[in-house]
């Protein structure tokens, strides 16, 4: 892949074709993050499951394979990453039926990452952890951040990383 980057497939990927897949299938993809953890900096695991579900109308489906990845989190917690994030890609309510225009909840967690007061019990929770609502651009420059990639992190910073790399900062998010 370009970039830098390769494509490490676990056992059972489909490339697209998620649909005919079960939940538990992700096994596959945590073993070869756990095998080839040591090998690489940077691991994205795409567990599409809450999205079939959605896009089904399945809550007791989609809220089973929440549970199923809620449960594979130990073993990805094992390797202790420096940077972790759980995100979706987009909202899919099963009452929709499809993609939809809600934000998502992230969870960034590290060494430096800080804590809020999250209430767990509460759907909208994460829009008003310390994140707030942001575009999904900038999560990556906070995944850098958290990972002590940078000397300082800030307007005047983001300003000089964007005229050498010819790309947009981040705002400075406190």
């Amino acid at each position: 892949m370009p970039g830098g980057l390769s494509d490490v497939q676990g056992p059972g990927a489909t490339r697209g074709h998620e649909k005919n897949r079960r939940a538990g299938d992700h096994r596959g993809a945590i073993e070869r993050y756990l095998k080839e953890y040591d090998n690489f900096d940077f691991f994205f695991i795409h567990y599409k499951y809450t999205d079939k579900y959605g896009e089904d109308g399945n809550f007791m489906a989609k809220t089973k394979a929440i549970e199923d990845f809620d449960a594979a989190l130990p073993i990805l917690l094992r390797k202790k990453p420096d940077v972790l994030a759980i995100t979706g890609d987009h909202s899919t309510p099963c009452a929709m039926k499809g993609h939809s225009w809600h934000p998502q909840p992230v969870l960034l967690h590290s060494a430096v990452s800080g804590s809020d007061s999250w209430n767990v019990s509460r759907k909208t929770g994460a829009n008003t952890g310390s994140l707030g609502v942001f575009k999904a651009k900038y999560l990556i420059r906070l995944m850098q951040a958290n990972a002590k990639m940078f000397d300082k992190f800030g307007p005047d910073r983001l300003l000089k990383w964007k005229t050498s790399n010819n790309q947009h900062p981040t705002p400075n998010i406190k």
